[in-house]
């Protein structure tokens, strides 16, 4: 099975809009009043740097500083991939949580959202904070800063990779009783003739089924997948 696990563009919902045209030093108080980007500070001060300056010249075009910060996403999340493998268990599950919960909810509402969340290199992208709960978007910022923080203090690398494939197998073997050969789906999850809603909610379902393990087998198979490239 090809790799589905598509950590991508990361919704954030932000509260607390900003004036059109602000100065420098707002723009830095905005970014403080989120841990994530004061995280994303401390351990690379290039990218916070490149994540002002982007704000900036989107703030200067027109937009608030909440829709200036939602569009960020793509450099968010060329951030965490780096950090959510190698974060603390807890950071790596409450993460993983609301990323499942995120697709279910831009699934419940449009499949095809879900794809460019997913996948924004071949579906373009997706203004997430549209499609899903403040309260979900706020955990996310909340998963997102933990993973960052852990990730870069404590990095947890080591992975037995035999132990992960026969946890992999488990769960599919699982998931095939439970749908059969609709689990073939995930084999193609691009075909053209793919129904994207059964596809969506099959990949829910997958990871809703890892989360499920014992804490070490889900973290463990986690850790596997998000750094197994091409894999799975």
């Amino acid at each position: 099975m090809k790799r589905t696990i598509g950590l991508v563009v990361l919704c954030i919902c932000l509260i607390g809009c900003a004036a059109i045209n602000r100065p420098e030093k707002s723009i830095e108080n905005t970014l403080a009043d989120f841990p994530l980007f004061e995280e994303i500070k401390k351990v690379d001060s290039k990218s916070y740097e490149t994540i002002k300056e982007e704000i900036r010249n989107v703030i200067k075009n027109g937009a608030s500083s909440e829709e200036a910060i939602h569009r960020m996403s793509p450099i968010l999340l060329q951030f965490g991939m780096k950090y959510i493998p190698i974060s603390s268990d807890d950071a790596l599950i409450s993460c993983m949580e609301v990323l499942t919960r995120t697709m279910d909810e831009l699934t419940q509402r449009d499949p095809s959202q879900t794809y460019k969340w997913l996948f924004p290199e071949q579906y373009g992208y997706v203004r997430a904070e549209k499609y899903v709960k403040k309260e979900t978007a706020t955990l996310m910022m909340i998963a997102l800063a933990d993973v960052v923080r852990t990730g870069a203090s404590n990095p947890k690398t080591a992975i037995d990779s035999e132990e992960a494939e026969e946890t992999l197998e488990k769960v599919l073997s699982g998931l095939f009783i439970k749908y059969g050969m609709e689990l073939e789906t995930l084999s193609d999850v691009h075909s053209p003739q793919v129904d994207k809603k059964k596809a969506c909610y099959l990949m829910i379902d997958f990871y809703n089924e890892i989360l499920r393990l014992p804490r070490r087998e889900s973290c463990a198979l986690f850790r596997y997948l998000l750094t197994t490239e091409g894999k799975y």
